[in-house]
Order: structure tokens, then C-alpha cells, then sequence
């Protein structure tokens, strides 16, 4: 019996904690604290790696969350870096026609182009 219930208490923080994070993260960037908001996606994203699958569409969900902290806070190297590990995740799950990897490159397109333009200033 004992066994069972830590089995359960692993699942519910393995599970819910990450997404009370997320969630925070989320409000936080909203209030313009994305320091607070990029910690707790971190939190959150350490935690969901000891118990879901890295392939899993939860990671692509972070590193999205985290891509779009990173643009409001001027980052494009880092904006890059998020929404790459995006198109590698979505390139191993999502057929070569889906929508949501064109609207993906799109948005590697559009920061490249805007790198470009910061660099020549």
C-alpha cells in the first residue's frame, strides 16, 4: 500500500507541479517579470524531463512559451535557440505538410532576417 501512494505523489508532481509552473510562468510574463517567467518554464521543463517522453508535445508548448518571453525581451539568439529545438521536436511528430511547421519556419525566417538587420547597423 505504501508503495502506491509514493508512486502517486511522483505522478502528481511529475505532472501537475510542472503545469502550476507553466501556468505561473505564464502570468508572470504577463506582468512583465520574464526572468521570473523563463525560471519557472526551466522548473517546469526539468521536472516534466525526469517524467515525459522529450518527443512529448508538452516541450514544444515550453520551448514556444519560452521562444515568445524571449522576443519580448529582445533576445534573438536566444528566441532562435528556442524556436529551433521547436522545429526539431515538431519534425519528429508532425507530418511535413502540417501547418503548425510552416508557421514554425516562418518564424525562423522573419527572426534570421531581423538578425541580419541588427547586425548591419
Amino acid at each position: 500500500m505504501q508503495s502506491i501512494v509514493s508512486n502517486s505523489s511522483r505522478d502528481w508532481i511529475g505532472f501537475f507541479l510542472p503545469c502550476f509552473y507553466t501556468k505561473i510562468s505564464s502570468i508572470s510574463a504577463e506582468n512583465g517579470n520574464y526572468d521570473t517567467a523563463l525560471w519557472f518554464l526551466e522548473k517546469s521543463s526539468a521536472i516534466f524531463q525526469a517524467s515525459v517522453p522529450l518527443s512529448s508535445d508538452i516541450f514544444i508548448q515550453i520551448y514556444e512559451d519560452m521562444a515568445q518571453i524571449y522576443i519580448k525581451k529582445q533576445d534573438i539568439v536566444k528566441t532562435l535557440e528556442s524556436y529551433e529545438k521547436v522545429l526539431k521536436l515538431q519534425l519528429e511528430r508532425l507530418p511535413s505538410n502540417h501547418l503548425k511547421l510552416a508557421l514554425t519556419y516562418s518564424a525562423i525566417a522573419e527572426l534570421l532576417v531581423l538578425e541580419k538587420d541588427m547586425t548591419k547597423r
